[in-house]
């Protein structure tokens, strides 16, 4: 985890092929932009939705040049709501939806500007709806995009984002300890 460019944003998103949440930040506390992305339609085939979806990260990234993108990735399991969409078919249109976006990511930012974070590493098992009442009260001016967002997505990019700026931080700490003890 090398640290950011303060200057550019990173980008955090918690991935699905009907809705991405998305996160631009520059530090725990500092919020550019959060909201999320659909596809076209709703209504139109897995593939298509996840291809549409890349698109719109694409346009995310050659808009704000982020520095960093932090991505979601599948732990293996899906959540039960899921499970009985298409069949059964839930993790795998996920896990085609994040492919999709890690690719996109991938060509754009290059592999070492890219991070792959399972919902189980970064949540420490709060639920979604725990998480989503927390981060209303530390973000309050998206409170009101989270009450619009009944997934939690744009919750779930700014958690990652606040996730991930407290793991530097403790890198950080640990480093200045080994450092001092020298």
């Amino acid at each position: 985890m090398p640290p950011s460019d303060l200057t550019k944003p990173d980008l955090f998103l918690d991935p699905s092929s009907t809705r991405t949440g998305y996160a631009l930040m520059r530090g725990a506390e500092e919020v550019g932009d959060a909201g999320y992305l659909r596809p076209e339609r709703a209504s139109d085939p897995a593939m298509i939705r996840c291809l549409d979806m890349g698109l719109e990260v694409e346009g995310l990234i050659q808009e704000f040049e982020p520095d960093w993108a932090i991505v979601e990735i599948p732990s293996g399991k899906v959540h039960r709501r899921l499970a009985g969409r298409s069949g059964g078919a839930g993790l795998s249109v996920y896990g085609m939806a994040v492919g999709v976006i890690l690719g996109v990511c991938n060509w754009h930012l290059g592999r070492r500007q890219l991070h792959g974070v399972t919902e189980n590493e970064w949540t420490g098992g709060v639920p979604k709806g725990k998480r989503c009442q927390l981060l209303a009260a530390q973000f309050p001016a998206y409170a009101e995009r989270f009450a619009r967002d009944p997934g939690g997505d744009v919750a779930d990019a700014l958690g990652l984002g606040e996730w991930w700026y407290r793991q530097l931080a403790i890198r950080d700490w640990r480093l200045g300890i080994e450092q001092a003890g020298q």
